[in-house]
């Protein structure tokens, strides 16, 4: 049986049935511990609702995911389909055995304009109660404090976190002289 799958940069976005195929062949790939579906451009669904469904159904059913990557997929592109964004969060919060989860560039930071599509997504988080090691780096975070403090909120209930990676999101910027230390850059890391 399939273990890990690693299904990254395939433009599935772009190819809305082969989502909903893919989806119907995941949902039965109930071994599955690693799953790798970063770079596929899943912000792109947001105008084929039923093939994200099919793909955060399918999620919902791979109860065994300890490791979950969807880095490089764009969310913020479903800012203005917040029925999309909490199907995908539906699917998140059922996979409860997930303890490492990889949203690196994933585009937060354009969704601070939806609000509840942030908040769908926080209470998603919030339910994975599992996750020791939370990757969320090049979000944009900084950029919108609704979603810092979404973020610290979701933080405090997910008490199993041990790493957290929050580099290359503008957090903590301080002015600073032209050229010297603090000069934009985040001492966050």
């Amino acid at each position: 049986a399939v273990t890990s799958p690693d299904l990254r940069y395939n433009a599935l976005g772009d190819n809305p049935g082969e989502v909903q195929a893919l989806a119907d062949v995941l949902s039965k790939m109930t071994a599955v511990t690693f799953l790798n579906l970063a770079g596929n451009d899943l912000g792109a669904l947001g105008d084929h609702p039923g093939a994200l469904q099919s793909l955060a159904d399918a999620l919902a059913k791979m109860t065994a995911v300890t490791t979950l990557v969807l880095n490089d997929n764009d969310l913020g592109a479903l800012g203005d389909h917040p029925g999309a964004v909490q199907a995908l969060a539906d699917g998140l919060a059922k996979m409860t055995a997930v303890t490492t989860l990889a949203l690196a560039g994933f585009d937060f930071g354009a969704l601070g304009d939806h609000p509840g599509a942030v908040q769908a997504l926080a209470d998603a988080l919030a339910k994975m109660t599992a996750v020791t090691t939370l990757d969320l780096k090049g979000n944009e975070l900084g950029e919108r404090p609704g979603l810092v403090q979404a973020l610290a909120d979701v933080l405090s209930k997910m008490t199993a976190v041990t790493t957290l990676a929050l580099g290359d999101n503008g957090l903590g910027k301080k002015p600073g002289p032209r050229g010297g230390p603090g000069g934009g850059r985040s001492w966050m890391g």
